[in-house]
């Protein structure tokens, strides 16, 4: 098993590859792959794509694309157990966020298309409300660190109301890690930190 990457004294992480699928499948299963079946799949394949996919086939499609290298993360544990988890990767290899049209057109403004997204942290049901979700996102940070880093991009929510989808974090979390609010598109924000 890959080596535990230590946050604190009983937090730590682990990248996805595929020696850690089976914890993430672990984690996942236990919420019928999270948010409707998405399998953290939304991001990674067109809308077309991920609308035709059930999530049998989100999820073997994200399996396959872990063993080609394509998709990664961060699975967050507490002593032993899956807590949590981040989903990050290449901004080359997420389709529907290169298909933005907002985004392009800021990248036409002249500014650097980050090299990395973070797309979603995700708290298991059972350990929330323990302010791990702010862990989970420090995990895909160090993970990209370890990775070679880059402009790294979060997209949390940005609408008002006390609350918006949990799943991507929020702007005050990504901000209290370093992250500059450097543009709005539509629901959410586009915050950027070199890592």
């Amino acid at each position: 098993m890959q080596k535990l990457h230590h946050l604190t004294d009983d937090l730590g992480f682990r990248i996805l590859t595929p020696d850690t699928w089976g914890d993430f499948e672990e984690m996942f299963l236990r919420h019928k792959g999270v948010s409707g079946g998405c399998w953290c799949m939304f991001h990674q394949v067109s809308a077309s794509q991920f609308q035709k996919l059930d999530r049998d086939a989100r999820r073997a499609l994200h399996q396959e694309r872990v063993t080609n290298g394509l998709s990664t993360g961060a699975i967050l544990y507490q002593d032993t157990k899956i807590v949590g988890w981040a989903q990050f990767g290449r901004t080359a290899n997420l389709e529907q966020i290169l298909r933005t049209r907002k985004l392009k057109a800021w990248v036409d403004e002249g500014n650097q298309l980050p090299d990395w997204f973070i797309t979603c942290l995700f708290v298991d049901k059972a350990y929330r409300k323990q302010g791990l979700q702010k862990y989970t996102l420090m995990s895909a940070i160090k993970a990209i660190e370890l990775i070679g880093g880059g402009l790294t991009a979060g997209l949390p929510f940005d609408f008002p109301g006390d609350n918006p989808p949990a799943y991507n974090g929020s702007i005050s979390l990504f901000e209290s890690e370093g992250f500059q609010v450097a543009a709005h598109f539509g629901h959410h924000a586009l915050l950027l930190k070199e890592i």
